[in-house]
């Protein structure tokens, strides 16, 4: 098979390219998992492949100027279009992994999403009773109960036990609040409507 550095230069400069691109999106895949994961475990085999593709790269410039460094290293031209190739299945498929990935991962705002769509009301504050987390229905209670938006759980917690042990919201349902410490960090409370017949 013809080695790389006896094809023309034109060639020489076209695959060397292809194999620079690769060599780039090889690169950009590391940073992206890096970025979704902020693990360097996530990334090292991508790391790995990047270096092996700098060695190639400059191995095949050396080889595109055999003038320089003489014609002593016969590689196949053949490898330098296959290994690009190679490069840019991995990373459409490296890509394609760390989004599927970061679907599936346990956001703050994924959290928020599915407390959103309960049907009570519910909030968390940390050890200084700043609320932390408050989905949309305890938003909307928390309003009515004070006014605006509460500081803080004791502000909240003071104008719910204030009310007798339930509270009746703008809409006319009643609701009864619960608070309890989930350990020494944080505070919940949950608002539970007892209006018969419930809310759709």
């Amino acid at each position: 098979m013809t080695a790389f550095s006896l094809l023309s230069v034109d060639l020489r400069l076209i695959f060397a390219a292809i194999l620079f691109i690769a060599t780039l999106s090889e690169l950009a895949l590391c940073i992206y998992q890096y970025v979704c994961t902020h693990r360097i475990r996530h990334c090292i085999k991508d790391a790995i492949v990047f270096v092996q593709l700098l060695l190639m790269l400059s191995l095949i410039t050396a080889e595109a100027g055999p003038d320089v460094v003489g014609d002593i290293i016969k590689l196949p031209w053949l490898i330098v279009p296959a290994i690009s190739i190679a490069v840019f299945v991995r990373v459409v498929f490296g890509f394609r992994r760390e989004r599927t990935r970061a679907k599936r991962a346990l956001t703050p705002f994924a959290v928020k999403q599915a407390l959103d769509k309960l049907k009570d009301g519910i909030c968390f504050a940390n050890s200084d009773g700043r609320l932390v987390l408050m989905n949309q229905r305890m938003e909307t209670l928390a309003r009515d109960l004070v006014g605006r938006y509460p500081k803080s759980m004791k502000e909240l917690e003071a104008a719910a036990t204030s009310r007798s042990g339930y509270f009746r919201s703008s809409d006319g349902r009643e609701w009864t609040f619960k608070f309890s410490a989930l350990d020494e960090e944080f505070t919940q409370m949950t608002a539970v409507c007892i209006t018969e017949g419930k809310y759709e």
